[in-house]
C-alpha cells in the first residue's frame, strides 16, 4: 500500500523497482521467504548451535508465562491480600513504587554484564534468586514485609529481563539473528496469553505465583546449559 502511495506521487520508479508488476500473493510469498525451512535449518546447523537456539526459545517461552503470572496481576494480588486494610489508593500507590524501584534492575544489569560474571551466570542466577523471593513473597504476613518482597522481585525480574533481551540478539550469527529473535519474541507473546488463562481460572490465588516462581527458577537452571557466552567477545 505504501509503495502505491509513492508511486502515485512520483517518489519511486516503476522501472527501477523490483517488485513492480507483482501480485499481492508474490509480494506476500516474497515477504515470508525468510521463514523457508532451509532457514530454520541453519538456526540447528552445529550441536551448540541448536543448543543455544533451543534453550534461548525455551527460556523465552517460559518467561512469557513466569513474568506476566505475578508482575501483571500484582494489582489483583496486592488487593486480595490485605483486604481489609487496603484501599484502593494503597493498593495502586504500592504497585507505582514497585514499578519504580524495577527500573534499577535494568541499570544494574547493564553494569554486571560487562564484567567476569557475564550474561549467563548473571540471567540464570538473578532468575533464581527471583523465584526464591516469589516463594518468599507468599509468606507476607504484613504490608510492610509484602511492599518489600515486591520491591526486590520487581528489581531482580526486570534485571533478568534486561539480559534476557540483550543478549538473545547478540548471541546469534549475524546472517539469521532477526529470525531467531522475533521466534523468540514470538514464544514470549505466546506465554502470556498462556499466563492470562493460568491467572483467569485459578481466582488469582497464590497458585499462580507458586506456579511463576517455580518457572523463575527453571529459567536460571536452562540459562546455565547455555554453551555460548557473548561477554568479550565480538562475534561468535
Amino acid at each position: 500500500m505504501l509503495q502505491e502511495v509513492d508511486a502515485q506521487l512520483g517518489n519511486i520508479n516503476a522501472a527501477e523497482d523490483g517488485r513492480a508488476g507483482l501480485t499481492k500473493m508474490e509480494i506476500l510469498k516474497e515477504n515470508l521467504k525468510d521463514f523457508e525451512p532451509l532457514n530454520y535449518k541453519a538456526l540447528f546447523a552445529t550441536r551448540k548451535l541448536g543448543q543455544q537456539t533451543g534453550i534461548l526459545w525455551a527460556i523465552w517461552l517460559v518467561i512469557g508465562i513466569a513474568y506476566p503470572l505475578f508482575f501483571n496481576f500484582l494489582p489483583t494480588y496486592l488487593s486480595s491480600k490485605f483486604t481489609s486494610d487496603a484501599t484502593f489508593d494503597q493498593t495502586y500507590r504500592n504497585y507505582c513504587i514497585v514499578s519504580a524501584v524495577g527500573v534499577a534492575g535494568p541499570i544494574s544489569a547493564a553494569v554486571l554484564v560487562n564484567t567476569g560474571v557475564g550474561r549467563r551466570w548473571a540471567m540464570g542466577g538473578s532468575a533464581i534468586v527471583t523465584g526464591v523471593f516469589l516463594f518468599a513473597y507468599t509468606a507476607a504476613v504484613t504490608p510492610s514485609m509484602d511492599l518489600a518482597f515486591n520491591c526486590i522481585t520487581s528489581v531482580l525480574g526486570n534485571f533478568m529481563y534486561a539480559i534476557m533481551y540483550a543478549f538473545t540478539p547478540e548471541s546469534f550469527p549475524g546472517p539469521h539473528r532477526g529470525l531467531r529473535t522475533g521466534q523468540a519474541a514470538t514464544l514470549l507473546r505466546f506465554g502470556g496469553l498462556c499466563a492470562s488463562l493460568i491467572g483467569t481460572y485459578t481466582n488469582f490465588t497464590v497458585v499462580p505465583i507458586y506456579v511463576s516462581a517455580a518457572m523463575w527458577i527453571l529459567t536460571g537452571f536452562m540459562s546455565f546449559g547455555l554453551p555460548f557466552e557473548s561477554h568479550g567477545h565480538a562475534a561468535l
